[in-house]
């Protein structure tokens, strides 16, 4: 019931947990959409380096390795970690304590959906705005070339020195706002599914 909600604490730590897992699958795909996003101003416009996905793929394993695949993994870590704490936690946070007491709920099958989409609004938001600077991390040692080669850690302070904080934050806010709606829909319907698969 939403009066003897979960600690916070298990869900946070379980968000932790699956962004360390995702991490492992995230990366590869990542390194291989950044890749194919910035191709054209890597080398020029007209100038393709990848036919496709499958043959990023191969070129990278060619060039680097099988482990190749998972250049800025690190930085992939330090985005699906707390970002998956955050969204797990902040999801449940605003679907358990904030609704239980504005709404006045007592049980979770009472919550309309139109909080559902509150809580997942607010879950897509800090998903995105609490590990951004990893995110950046990431894109900048999977796509740039004097990047490629330096430690997360180095790639944060280059960033930083050179661009100061706000270079961090580059996009953040048209992500979130991207998030928002996005995240609102997902949960929307995850609830609207269990609901109705809970009926039958």
């Amino acid at each position: 019931t939403l009066k003897d909600p979960v600690p916070m604490w298990k869900y946070i730590i379980s968000g932790g947990t699956a962004g360390i897992c995702v991490a492992f699958v995230l990366t590869p795909v990542e390194l291989i959409k950044c890749r194919l996003q910035v191709q054209n101003a890597a080398t020029g416009e007209g100038a393709i380096l990848y036919k496709g996905p499958l043959d990023c793929l191969l070129k990278i394993v060619k060039a680097d390795g099988f482990t190749g695949l998972w250049k800025g993994h690190i930085s992939c870590l330090a985005r699906e970690t707390p970002g998956n704490m955050a969204w797990f936690g902040t999801y449940e946070f605003v679907k358990t304590r904030v609704i239980q007491r504005f709404g006045g709920y007592e049980r979770l099958d009472d919550v309309p959906l139109g909080w559902t989409m509150a809580a997942g609004a607010c879950a897509g938001v800090a998903y995105w705005g609490v590990p951004y600077p990893a995110d950046t991390v990431k894109s900048k040692i999977q796509t740039v070339p004097r990047f490629s080669s330096m430690s997360f850690v180095e790639v944060f302070k280059t960033v930083v020195r050179e661009e100061g904080l706000a270079g961090l934050y580059k996009g953040c806010g048209i992500t979130c706002a991207r998030a928002a709606p996005s995240h609102a829909l997902l949960f929307f319907f995850y609830e609207l599914s269990s609901n109705w698969l809970a009926s039958l």
